[in-house]
């Protein structure tokens, strides 16, 4: 996980309660933060990194993107490059440059993008839809 401000905590909570899914590291620009975010991850034991770059040389098969908007495309494009496959945060980019070349990185690795909508069954989003 890149990024482990308060949208983190729900990702993290949802990974934590999956079956044969393991933390296995974190990155923050603030060190701190990212130590606090793994104190109750003891049996996991990720690893804690402030620059994801480094991070993602370790061997980690999905990276969940929780950062600043502007940070998304292309911390993604890097990840899929690098063969990771990739869970992101709204919104998927920030101008209509960032997702065409967010969609020409796709278009190389089928399968490996996916975006977080967690409001799509709330009633009111059902409502809407019908």
């Amino acid at each position: 996980m890149i990024g482990c401000g308060g949208i983190a905590q729900v990702h993290k909570w949802v990974l934590r309660n999956m079956s044969d899914v393991a933390l296995a590291a974190v990155c923050d620009i603030d060190e701190s933060k990212a130590e606090d975010f793994v104190t109750d991850c003891a049996e996991e034991s990720p690893k804690v990194f402030t620059d994801w770059k480094k991070m993602c040389e370790t061997d980690v098969d999905v990276v969940h993107i929780c950062t600043p908007h502007f940070l998304h495309v292309p911390m993604a494009i890097e990840l899929m490059d690098a063969g990771k496959a990739v869970f992101m945060e709204k919104p998927s980019a920030i101008s209509r440059e960032q997702f065409e070349a967010l969609q020409e990185v796709d278009s190389k690795y089928p399968g490996r993008l996916g975006f977080c909508f967690q409001n799509r069954y709330n009633e009111t989003t059902m409502k809407i839809d019908q």
